[in-house]
């Protein structure tokens, strides 16, 4: 089986494509049906000649539902990048290339959707010149109407050609499937689905889903009850237990580290040198705008600065004086890079949300600009490098 998503702009006609392709509709809330968009991750499925089975994750494009695209686009090797022949370059498009850049996604293809309501070319131009800068840089492209069917007869065999080149993951791999969606089904229990990109899923396994064991009761592929799944490929998974909080990936016990549950505390949130001032009686905090409850880890790393050895050095000094007056939980250590991650995800998101403020466009002139995206796509990249790296040591 090979599992593909989608990504493009709202309204670029992706659940069309899929539809075109599967027979099936991927929109099945009555609200998306009712709005033309859709809401959550859609699911569908096909036999492509020289391909074999392909799996469909359709995701949203409008920007409100950008957490809910990232889950479906995070685990899945390929991409159906999709533009529309009678629009510009949109935001959402530019974003959805980010994060398939940032995650490392190299197979794909472009698709020009609406070809029967202008002239393709300059779509398929703009979007090549955007994708040539990117980790889809090359892949090929093709034209279509997913509305007249033109087009359509090209696009199977070009997606099929794609696919016949992504290497076949390890199905002795360790399991780590990302859960994208989680429900209760009469009978038979918890039921969570995901892409699996690697490993192999048996009836009988038992995993962790987050930090509490569970057993594989039942699978489930492409509509079909099967013993046992291997990546890369759409997985209904049946749980014997019901987790009361289940975690976001079932997981081979023992296989990766994990922090587990992390108490919470009330945090200043943006403890950073910047918002610490001094006077005669000592240190004050300002910008207190960002309290919130979360874990204790949050109010230290950001007070760290330097080389790694500086940082190492530093980091002893700020916990040792934080166990002066309150226990600190080590396990947190491990969590300083992903929340410096999310910390420059949310930076960006905050700068383009309040952009409509004049003083923001002052305040951050070059925000947008290619360069930028440039940078950020390379610096979150840098980030998943250091994510995987061990951490400070204390």
């Amino acid at each position: 089986m090979y599992v593909v998503a989608t990504a493009g702009h709202v309204d670029h006609g992706k659940s069309t494509l899929v539809r075109a392709l599967t027979g099936t509709d991927p929109d099945r809330l009555e609200e998306e049906k009712r709005r033309g968009l859709s809401i959550r991750l859609g699911y569908c499925w096909t036999h492509l000649d020289g391909a074999g089975d392909v799996a469909f994750v359709d995701v949203p494009g409008h920007e409100r539902f950008l957490t809910t695209t990232l889950a479906g686009m995070g685990p899945v090797p390929v991409a159906l990048f999709v533009v529309a022949a009678d629009d510009p370059w949109m935001p959402q498009a530019a974003e959805h290339l980010a994060a398939l850049d940032a995650l490392g996604v190299r197979y794909g293809l472009l698709v020009v959707t609406r070809s029967d309501l202008a002239d393709p070319a300059p779509a398929l131009a703009r979007a090549g010149e955007e994708l040539s800068r990117t980790s889809l840089a090359g892949i090929p492209a093709v034209v279509c109407s997913g509305r007249t069917g033109a087009g359509l007869g090209d696009l199977r065999p070009a997606l099929a050609s794609v696919l016949q080149d992504v290497p076949p993951p390890d199905p002795a791999a360790d399991v780590r499937l990302w859960v994208d969606r989680e429900f209760h089904v009469r009978g038979t229990g918890t039921v969570v689905t995901g892409t699996l990109p690697a490993g192999t899923l048996r009836v009988g396994d038992r995993l962790l889903l987050g930090d509490r064991p569970v057993r594989v009761r039942g699978l489930e592929c492409l509509g079909e009850q099967v013993t046992q799944a291997s990546g890369v490929a759409r997985v209904a998974v049946a749980l014997a237990e019901r987790p009361a909080d289940p975690g976001r990936a079932l997981v081979t016990p023992d296989a990766y580290d994990a922090v587990g549950r992390v108490g919470e505390i009330r945090i200043h949130g943006d403890c950073h040198l910047g918002n610490l001032l001094w006077n005669e009686h000592g240190p004050v905090f300002v910008d207190l705008d960002d309290c919130a409850m979360g874990p204790r880890v949050q109010d230290l790393w950001m007070l760290l600065s330097g080389s790694p050895a500086d940082q190492q050095r530093q980091w002893g000094e700020i916990v040792a004086g934080y166990q002066q007056f309150a226990d600190f939980d080590f396990r947190e250590v491990r969590l300083v890079e992903p929340l410096r991650a999310l910390r420059m995800l949310h930076h960006g998101a905050w700068v383009s949300h309040r952009w409509v403020d004049p003083a923001f466009p002052r305040a951050f002139p070059w925000f947008g600009e290619e360069r930028y995206w440039d940078t950020y796509v390379g610096d979150l990249r840098e980030q998943m490098g250091a994510i995987e790296e061990p951490p400070l040591l204390l």
